[in-house]
Formats: C-alpha cells, sequence, structure tokens
C-alpha cells in the first residue's frame, strides 16, 4: 500500500464507467509483458505513459490499446495534464517496489 500521507490516484469517469488509478504488481506484469521498462521511463516517456496508465488500471481488466484510447481521451479533452499524470504514474510505479527509498538500519 502507499504511504499515508500519498494522495489519491486519479478518479475519473470515462463512457459512463468508473475508474480510480491503482498500481498493483499484477498491473505492472502484465504492463512489463507488453513491453513496459524501468529505461523506457526516461527513454520514451510516451509510450511509457501509456503502459504505465494500462499497468493503473489492470483491475478493470482493460485492453493496453483501451487504456492508451482512454488516456488519449483524458489529454484531448483537458482533463488531466500530461506531466503531472506522468509524474504521479511513475512514482506509484517506482513506490510499487520501494525502490529510492534511503536503506532501512
Amino acid at each position: 500500500s502507499y504511504p499515508k500521507e500519498r494522495k489519491e490516484m486519479l478518479k475519473f469517469t470515462h463512457d459512463d464507467r468508473d475508474y480510480e488509478l491503482k498500481m498493483t504488481r499484477a498491473g505492472v506484469s502484465d504492463a512489463e509483458a507488453q513491453g513496459l521498462t524501468t529505461s523506457m521511463i526516461s527513454e520514451k516517456p510516451f509510450m511509457a505513459a501509456n503502459l504505465l496508465f494500462f499497468a493503473a488500471l489492470a483491475r478493470y481488466k482493460v485492453s493496453p490499446r483501451k487504456a492508451a484510447n482512454i488516456l488519449d481521451d483524458l489529454l484531448d479533452r483537458g482533463e488531466v495534464e500530461f506531466k503531472d499524470l506522468y509524474e504521479e504514474l511513475s512514482t506509484a510505479y517506482v513506490e510499487l517496489f520501494g525502490l529510492g527509498e534511503s536503506e532501512k538500519e
């Protein structure tokens, strides 16, 4: 689970269905099977954004193509800013695995 101080991830409605983004190990595993890598996050941010978004929607059983279409719609309608969403998704991805945390003594 996320640290208590972590803000909620994006909640939105698309085609009359409510969604809430949540990064899970299963979702990341699915996204990695589609090609997501940690190096992609810095090297190919737009491709990574689609796969991170797909990972965060895993519990809804959305296909990678549908996730990309939903993300495009949200961006085109101005409901989210790419920079903010990308930062949120990539941070959630890293936090899921405990990367970037200081070592505990």
